[in-house]
């Protein structure tokens, strides 16, 4: 196998997936790009490079978990930096689930090789990438968020994780699944 990009991520429901495009398909007219439907997700771990013994290791990883399925409310919409707009989100209305998961599976990826990011985790769905950040498309996307801050995205239940591999195209990302574990009841 080599070394991989990879993730470790929660996968979202269709219905999500369908709010999240309906939302989206207003994105180009903001100067920016909507992440194609089936890169949509919630990261919690991301690695540049890891190499086979780790894939297993967070395999063994997920095994320890203790975890039950959990609603994840999914609220509006975000940017990180108002003045640099580059990633356009959604955000979790109530991510106690998602943050407590995190939290188990924090140590674990310590050891496997993910280094902790300078900012604190925040978990979200990137719906769309800004293309570039001129004065008027920064303008544009803050009328977009504050447009759709509010919108009710819908909510799920977050029944396992998973981890992906990444491979890079000219086309975009491409996303295969290695592994998912579910939770149980």
């Amino acid at each position: 196998m080599g070394e991989i990009r990879a993730f470790v991520c929660l996968d979202i429901a269709e219905k999500i997936k369908d709010n999240i495009e309906r939302v989206a398909s207003q994105i180009d007219a903001y100067e920016a790009r909507a992440i194609p439907r089936e890169q949509l997700h919630i990261t919690l771990f991301f690695f540049e490079r890891i190499d086979e013994k780790q894939v297993d290791e967070i395999k063994d990883s997920f095994y320890k978990i203790v975890a039950s399925p959990f609603d994840v409310q999914i609220k509006g919409i975000g940017v990180f930096n108002p003045k640099k707009p580059n990633v356009i989100f959604a955000t979790l209305k109530d991510d106690n689930g998602v943050k407590a998961l995190y939290d188990k599976l924090l140590p674990s990826m310590k050891v496997i090789g993910f280094k902790n990011q300078e900012r604190e985790f925040s978990p979200h769905i990137t719906i769309a990438r800004a293309r570039e950040t001129s004065k008027e498309t920064v303008d544009k996307i803050a009328l977009f968020v504050a447009s759709n801050s509010d919108a009710d995205l819908g909510s799920f239940k977050c029944e396992e994780i998973v981890l992906k591999q990444s491979t890079l195209t000219r086309q975009g990302p491409v996303y295969k699944t290695l592994f998912s574990k579910r939770f149980l009841p």
